[in-house]
C-alpha cells in the first residue's frame, strides 16, 4: 500500500509540474473576493462565462447561480476531476480538459475570467479579437493594458471590449 501511495503522489506531482510547463501554476482565487466581485457585477441569465484555466471550479460555482452557463477550460486532469466533483450539482456548468489556446469561445460567451499571466497575453487577445460579441474580461490580480482602461474591484481588473 505504501508503494502505491508513493507512486500515486509522484504521478500527481509530475502532472502538476508538467501543467506548469504548458500553462500556469494552480493559484486559487480567494473565495471572499470572488463573492464580492459577483455581487458588484450586473449579471443576467443571458450571460455565459468562460473560465480560461478553471482550476478547482470555484469561479464556475460562484458565477453559475447568477448566469445562463459557466464553462471551464483546464489542462490539469486532477483539477478537472476535482472541479467536476465540486461542480456536479450545478447543471449549467461544463468543464473541458483542454488548453484554452486551442479553443474558440462559444458564440454566446459574454464574460471571460482569467488569472492573467504575461505568457497568455497574445492567446487571450486573439480569443477576444476573434469573438464577434462584446465581452467583459475579468483578470484576477493582473492588469491587461491592451484592453484599455479597466476598473479595479476587489483585486480584479474588469474590462469591456
Amino acid at each position: 500500500m505504501t508503494n502505491f501511495l508513493l507512486i500515486f503522489l509522484s504521478i500527481i506531482v509530475v502532472v502538476f509540474m508538467a501543467t506548469v510547463l504548458f500553462g500556469a501554476p494552480f493559484v486559487p482565487t480567494h473565495q471572499k473576493q470572488l463573492k464580492k466581485l459577483v455581487k458588484c457585477l450586473k449579471l443576467s441569465k443571458n450571460d455565459v462565462l468562460v473560465d480560461l484555466g478553471s482550476g478547482d471550479g470555484r469561479v464556475l460555482n460562484t458565477f453559475a447561480p447568477k448566469i445562463n452557463r459557466a464553462i471551464g477550460y483546464e489542462i490539469n486532469p486532477f483539477l478537472v476531476f476535482l472541479s467536476k466533483i465540486r461542480c456536479f450539482k450545478n447543471k449549467n456548468i461544463s468543464i473541458k480538459m483542454t488548453d484554452f489556446r486551442l479553443e474558440k469561445l462559444p458564440q454566446d460567451t459574454t464574460i471571460i475570467y482569467i488569472f492573467y499571466a504575461d505568457t497568455f497575453k497574445k492567446s487571450v487577445l486573439k480569443l477576444i479579437k476573434n469573438h464577434k460579441k462584446s465581452l467583459i474580461v475579468i483578470s484576477y490580480g493582473f492588469q491587461f493594458e491592451e484592453l484599455g482602461a479597466g476598473k479595479r474591484k476587489h483585486g480584479f481588473w474588469i474590462y469591456k471590449t
